[in-house]
């Protein structure tokens, strides 16, 4: 148990318990800046229970599950802020630990950033979605969904974006003015430590429907591991999957999440 922390009795029962299991699951049911529909909060333990429903070989020897934060309802900074301390905390107890965020909403993404900013120095991030989240500010506020990828791109400028097919005028302006969009190449070529951020709203909306901000198309999960696949020689130090909201759809969405982050655990 760690300070910020609470059991689940999901993938915790089954999940390994050793100090060198290599990947961490760590749930952020934190919604609190989504402006269409919230519920994203109840994510984290509806992708643990599809998890169990599904075949997963020997994936839970290969991780552990820390349980979710106890998130401040209502404060994105307090949340981060535990967040980040609480990544911090499994750094110091396993170095070589690779955290797997089950969001909640984009902006946790902020706080496993910085934690990994004081672990691994520099590093690359791929961003699966299909909004930028560039803005500098959204409803006059900094800090969250909607600007997120802004506020990490102030901490670390190597961010490669894949699956956007919605933004604002703000957002196509900052894109373009700070070249963001030669970073993919750049990111395939790099050998830097990489970091995987998924907004499930990247996938096409008839194999993930449950999602606040849904925009039609997308990309099928063969083609997310085609992706992957590109850069399965590099080091991955940490991912996350967020934006999943079982209030608008559960099933089907819990079940395609938990088939990716089986593979995904595989693939680390």
């Amino acid at each position: 148990m760690h300070l910020y922390t609470e059991e689940t009795n999901l993938i915790k029962e089954s999940a390994g318990t050793r100090a060198n299991t290599p990947v961490t699951i760590l749930g952020v049911p934190f919604d609190s800046t989504e402006t269409t529909l919230s519920g994203q909060r109840k994510a984290p333990d509806s992708i643990r229970n599809a998890f169990l429903n599904i075949e997963t070989g020997d994936v839970f020897d290969k991780l552990t599950d820390a349980g979710n934060l106890m998130v401040v309802h209502g404060s994105a900074s307090k949340t981060l802020s535990r967040l980040e301390q609480t990544i911090d905390d499994l750094f110091s107890g396993n170095k070589e630990v690779i955290p797997v965020l089950l969001g909640g909403e984009h902006t946790v993404t902020l706080g496993a950033v910085k934690s990994m900013i004081k672990r691994h120095g520099e590093f690359d991030i791929l961003c699966f979605d299909a909004h930028y989240d560039l803005k500098n500010n959204w409803q006059t506020e900094k800090l969250n969904h909607s600007t997120v990828m802004r506020r990490i791109y102030e901490l670390n400028k190597n961010i490669g974006f894949i699956g956007v097919r919605e933004y604002s005028c703000e957002e196509k302006d900052f894109f373009k003015k700070n070249g963001i969009g030669r970073n993919l190449d750049k990111i395939k070529r790099s050998g830097k430590p990489l970091y995987v951020s998924v907004d499930v709203d990247v996938f096409d909306t008839s194999v993930m429907p449950g999602v606040s901000d849904s925009v039609p198309g997308g990309i099928r999960v063969k083609e997310f591991f085609d992706v992957m696949k590109l850069f399965k020689k590099r080091k991955i130090i940490g991912m996350d999957i967020v934006e999943f909201n079982p209030l608008v759809e559960e099933y089907s969405t819990a079940r395609n999440i938990a088939y990716v982050l089986r593979e995904l655990v595989n693939l680390l």
